[in-house]
């Protein structure tokens, strides 16, 4: 237990550095939804950070099951985190039946699958998450004070992804 803490220390320690570092202005220490910063300014700062370590990627945040972590104005940091160390509490992106990508926390183990909940959920998600629907985890959001949509930004989801706060 305390090697996770640790590393989790260092991953959050390393979020701090990046951030001074590379003076990215759109990180926030804690969920308000409420910034200045434009949806252009928090992907390149998103981007930024994922181009530090090739297992780290960005997504786009979409749905409101999630919010106010995160929504459709967040930019999601995803790490390939490996499916065996998982944990209570962790926010997993995994691949639903339907293709879709679903970010929300890991609330039990069953067998060799997860549980997960959107906070905004009244229960369960209606799939489990398994080592072969995972894609990775979510450490980092950037907040902007418009959605994708409102910024005129343009994107590929081939480059950058988008992954839901579903609500079930």
């Amino acid at each position: 237990m305390q090697k996770k803490s640790r590393k989790d220390l260092l991953k959050l320690i390393s979020a701090i550095a990046a951030t001074a570092l590379l003076g990215l202005s759109s990180i926030q220490a804690a969920p308000t939804g409420k910034t200045t910063i434009s949806f252009e300014k928090a992907l390149h700062d998103a981007n930024k950070v994922a181009a530090m370590k090739s297992s780290w990627s960005v997504m786009l945040g979409a749905g409101n099951s999630m919010t106010p972590l995160y929504g459709e104005n967040s930019v999601l940091v995803v790490e390939k985190a490996s499916f065996t160390q998982l944990s209570v509490g962790m926010v997993a992106v995994y691949k639903d039946s339907e293709g879709s990508l679903v970010a929300h926390p890991l609330t039990a183990k069953t067998g060799s699958d997860w549980v997960a909940r959107g906070i905004n959920n009244r229960g369960e998600d209606p799939e489990r998450v398994s080592a072969e629907n995972f894609v990775g985890v979510v450490f980092g959001v950037f907040n902007a004070s418009q959605s994708l949509q409102e910024s005129g930004v343009e994107y590929s989801v081939e480059e950058t992804p988008v992954v839901y706060g579903k609500t079930f």
